[in-house]
């Protein structure tokens, strides 16, 4: 699946150039360069959530962390579940197994982050009321990790 992508920032005065979109190789596997920044997001607005639950809003670094486990986990299929209800038909396979096969391939692409972004509000509510805490004062907490998550993670785009 390697290829290279043509990335030009004309408005920019930066012109065209070339990069591969695998970054390197291990045990056999292509690492791209896009899950690397979605991955490189991920960590940075964790950790930034876990300095503002600490130092801003009184939220135990323990709670961010179970937080944090489960808005990704459910927040990646809640991305991958939005992609394939809305594009469905690109998913059939000649049986059910290769459908099924094609819907958790999620090593073949296809995320929407609108899915990812209404699941984690879903598990917010959820988590919350677990833990006994404000599902708000977890908004509060995360929202601006959602867009430091987000902010980074689309300059992969340009690799994809």
């Amino acid at each position: 699946m390697e290829k290279t992508t043509f990335i030009s920032f004309p408005g920019l005065g930066i012109g065209e150039f070339r990069v591969n979109n695998v970054a390197f190789t291990l045990f056999g596997h292509n690492i791209m360069w896009y899950g690397i920044i979605i991955t490189l997001g991920i960590v940075l607005a964790y950790f930034y959530v876990c300095y503002r639950a600490k130092h801003n809003e009184n939220v135990r670094v323990d709670d961010v962390i179970d937080y944090a486990i489960y808005l990704v986990v459910f927040g990646i299929i809640g991305a991958r579940l939005y992609y394939v209800f809305t594009s469905f038909d690109s998913f059939k396979g000649k049986n059910l197994g290769e459908t099924l096969y094609n819907i958790i391939a999620i090593w073949e692409g296809g995320l929407a982050i609108y899915g990812g972004v209404i699941t984690a509000i879903v598990v917010v509510f959820i988590f919350a009321k677990i833990k006994g805490l404000s599902p708000f004062l977890l908004f509060d907490t995360g929202g601006f990790g959602l867009i430091t998550g987000q902010m980074i993670g689309r300059w992969g785009n340009f690799f994809n």
